[in-house]
This record gives C-alpha cells, structure tokens and sequence, in this order.
C-alpha cells in the first residue's frame, strides 16, 4: 500500500525515480522496488523517509500533493499490520 502512494508522491512533482533515488541515497532499483511492492518501504529508516517527505513539502506545494503526503503515514501504518498478521 506505501509503495503506491510513494509512486503518486513521486509523480506528482514530476521526479523520476532516478531523481528520487539519489535524494534519498538508494538505488533507482530500490525505488522500483518500494513502488512495485517487491521491497517493503516500511524497511526504509525512518530519517531517510522524514528527509525525503521535508524535501517535498516546501512553501507552494499543491494540496493534492500535501494530500498525498499525509496519507504517507497511515499507508506505512497499514503496511505494518498487514505484516505483523501474516506472521
């Protein structure tokens, strides 16, 4: 569910994953990886997160994207128990 709403958030500035992956300091196959679901986003640090969600959130952001955001955390949330039920 994260990696769905990291994609929108990606795009909607426009980024490509290239870009995304160098300011978040991983490859652009890890980002591939988060948006396709092959790699669980809840194992990224939460820092390397914060970094990026404060990289995005600037004076003038469009409130669809500030929208998209904040529906960061619960995606990460639901993640979670998704994970902890299938163990």
């Amino acid at each position: 569910m994260s990696g769905c709403v990291f994609r929108v958030i990606r795009k909607q500035p426009g980024s490509t994953q290239e870009e995304v992956a160098e300011q978040v300091e991983v490859s652009p196959d890890t980002v591939a990886g988060w948006e396709t679901g092959r790699r669980p986003l809840t194992a990224v640090p939460v820092g390397q997160m914060l970094v990026h969600r404060r990289r995005r959130v600037q004076p003038g952001t469009a409130p669809p994207l500030l929208r998209v955001l904040r529906a960061l955390e619960p995606a990460l949330e639901a993640d979670l128990v998704l994970i902890e039920r299938a163990r």
